[in-house]
């Protein structure tokens, strides 16, 4: 069994920073599973079942993800999604404040045996 795959791809993080920046003076939605982390931890939608951006959620098989506003004002981030030739669902980005830590978990019904990669 791998422990990881690594993709023949290459990002550029000053481009990455440039999308970035559009995001940061918005509002960003709580982690809704506040057991698995201390501290804070958000999230912003770049697609996501409802077209919203505060919509973090993942929904496996709900079917109808679609791109939010804010992809659309991001062409990097889009161009790095456009990368991966596969159905995509919830697509976002996740935030870690300083000091914040994600504690050992795992998702349900994620994983290679479901078909669904978090």
């Amino acid at each position: 069994m791998n422990t990881f795959f690594k993709l023949p791809l290459v990002f550029y993080p000053s481009k990455a920073a440039e999308d970035l920046q559009i995001y940061e003076s918005m509002r960003w939605t709580s982690h809704f599973n506040a057991k698995d982390y201390s501290g804070e931890w958000d999230g912003i939608a770049l697609r996501s079942a409802s077209g919203a951006a505060a919509d973090i959620l993942s929904h496996p098989d709900s079917g109808g993800y679609r791109n939010t506003p804010l992809l659309g004002r991001c062409p990097y981030f889009a161009e790095i999604l456009s990368l991966f030739d596969c159905e995509k669902e919830s697509v976002r980005l996740l935030r870690l404040a300083p000091g914040a830590r994600i504690k050992e978990h795992k998702d349900v019904h994620a994983g290679y045996q479901y078909d669904f990669v978090t």
